[in-house]
């Protein structure tokens, strides 16, 4: 599909047209490991510009979509470190950072914390993410920083 190659390049006038000649603008691409992802996530995973982001979501690009395992456009917002987009999604579409769709029960919190994110942790404490919050398999995002060995989070959530 040609307008994966414009969300790779990040051209956003090539982006938008190709939307318009999309019957579904939430159809499911493959990414670089052959797993399912939306055009707006291939786009996040991509880092394409925030303005980009905007103008898929306002087509009609789904920010509810969860893969197969139940991550969503929150927890890649989060994995690219892209604090804009966080906000954005919570301020404007009342995502819930407390919560998670992920079949481990990984939150976003858990996942700032393991990428070092210490700006994404403060927002998302801001925003009443659970600290002492456990997954499917009892580990809290203190767990996952002492076994990654992450200095600073460690200190941070002591």
């Amino acid at each position: 599909m040609e307008i994966l190659k414009f969300i790779e390049e990040d051209n956003y006038l090539k982006i938008k047209v190709e939307l318009k000649k999309l019957d579904d603008v939430n159809i499911e691409v493959e990414d670089e490991n052959e797993n399912e992802e939306s055009l707006l996530s291939f786009a996040i995973h991509h880092r394409c510009d925030m303005d980009t982001i905007l103008m898929m979501i306002e087509v009609g690009c789904d920010v509810n979509y969860t893969n197969n395992q139940g991550v969503g456009i929150l927890d890649l917002a989060v994995e690219k470190n892209n604090l804009t987009l966080v906000k954005y999604l919570v301020e404007s579409h009342n995502f819930n950072p407390t919560k998670t769709k992920r079949k481990s029960g990984f939150t976003p919190f858990m996942e700032a914390v393991c990428y070092n994110y210490l700006d994404m942790c403060k927002y998302l404490i801001s925003q009443g993410a659970d600290v002492k919050g456990r997954d499917n398999s009892n580990l809290t995002a203190l767990d996952y920083a002492k076994k990654l060995r992450i200095k600073p989070m460690i200190e941070f959530l002591q």
